[in-house]
């Protein structure tokens, strides 16, 4: 009886070792299929961003080259001021902005031009 209780015992471990075998098998599948789905996933993301990045650069350098190819130079720095509040707090500095490149406009027009 005991030995073959033995042989049962083994044949017993040895499947239960096979489905174990059997199921990390497939857990590591599984989890190198999601690795993989992620990859590309991001690859698609990071190509995407890339384009987007590539295309917004290149309209700001149009932007750029048409803004200092005319205009006077005031008119290119409030260009690149952001002059519009949301806000009432933010208001008050737009407004205090605006006094200071209107003064210093002013101040450049009414001061002699001097060339070198």
């Amino acid at each position: 009886i005991n030995a073959e209780y033995m042989g049962e015992n083994r044949l017993e471990v040895e499947r239960r070792d096979r489905e174990v075998a059997e199921k990390e098998k497939r857990m590591q599948d599984e989890a190198s299929e999601a690795v993989a789905a992620m990859d590309a996933e991001r690859r698609e993301v990071v190509e995407g961003n890339h384009e987007r990045n590539v295309g917004a650069e290149q309209e700001f350098r149009k932007q750029q080259d048409a803004l200092f190819s005319h205009g006077e130079v005031w008119e290119r720095v409030v260009s690149l001021i952001d002059l519009k509040a949301t806000n009432e707090k933010k208001q008050q500095r737009v407004s205090r902005m605006r006094q200071l490149l209107l003064h210093m406009k002013n101040e450049t027009r009414s001061a002699p031009q001097t060339k070198a």
